[in-house]
């Protein structure tokens, strides 16, 4: 299991959209870079990387974010250089470090002192109902990567944790499975991939207790 801070996945894509990595692009180092922010525990975070890819994965979906403090509670050396080339080179810096960079958060100047990694986890909002679940997934069958993996073809269902996933079998070309997990948040659904080695729960989970995480037998798809 990768090390960091595990953050249900809510929370997770609120801090994945901090990603400022386009803001700092050809930054000129002559001013704080412009960041985007999300907090977590009391703090301020900024993201330079973010790694995507099905939940359970082995290499599980996170992001590298880094801690703000005000300059007054900074006690390294701090640069205005996004990216310093001649400062890697010569061993002053690692490549990839924003350790110590300084940023601008709306017009605020604080600096990057701590890089904190956020793991992916489950969703932490309450499931979605079979019925629902199953609605849109029909919706949706004939665009997206339904239509062009598995056209003409139904999922089966299991529950992981009480979410509702679709199991979609015999990809269209490569011949694999594809597992979705549908959740809601801010009243929308959403699709949640999840690596074949994980190992979900029997369908009679979600039937027997619509919206409900509750425990039970587990099986693999895969």
């Amino acid at each position: 299991m990768m090390d960091g801070i595990r953050v249900q996945a809510e929370r997770w894509e609120a801090l994945a959209a901090a990603n400022s990595c386009h803001l700092a692009i050809g930054h000129k180092g002559n001013k704080p870079v412009p960041v985007r922010v999300a907090e977590y525990g009391g703090f301020l975070y900024t993201v330079f990387a973010t790694i995507t890819g099905p939940y359970g994965g082995a290499v599980p979906p996170h992001v590298e974010a880094y801690r703000l403090v005000p300059p007054s509670l900074y006690a390294g050396e701090t640069t205005l250089v996004y990216h310093d080339e001649k400062a890697i080179q010569s061993g002053r810096r690692k490549r990839g470090d924003k350790t110590g960079l300084i940023v601008a958060v709306n017009g605020k100047t604080m600096v990057c002192a701590q890089v904190v990694r956020f793991v992916l986890d489950l969703p932490g909002t309450r499931p979605l109902p079979l019925a629902e679940a199953k609605d849109y997934d029909a919706r949706h069958r004939r665009s997206g990567w339904r239509a062009l993996w598995f056209a003409g073809k139904e999922p089966k269902w299991f529950s992981l944790r009480g979410h509702p996933v679709a199991v979609y079998c015999d990809h269209k070309t490569l011949g694999n499975d594809h597992a979705v997990l549908l959740w809601k948040s801010n009243g929308q659904i959403r699709e949640l991939p999840i690596a074949k080695d994980v190992i979900l729960s029997p369908l009679e989970e979600l039937t027997a207790y619509p919206g409900v995480p509750t425990p039970g037998a587990q099986l693999a798809l895969f």
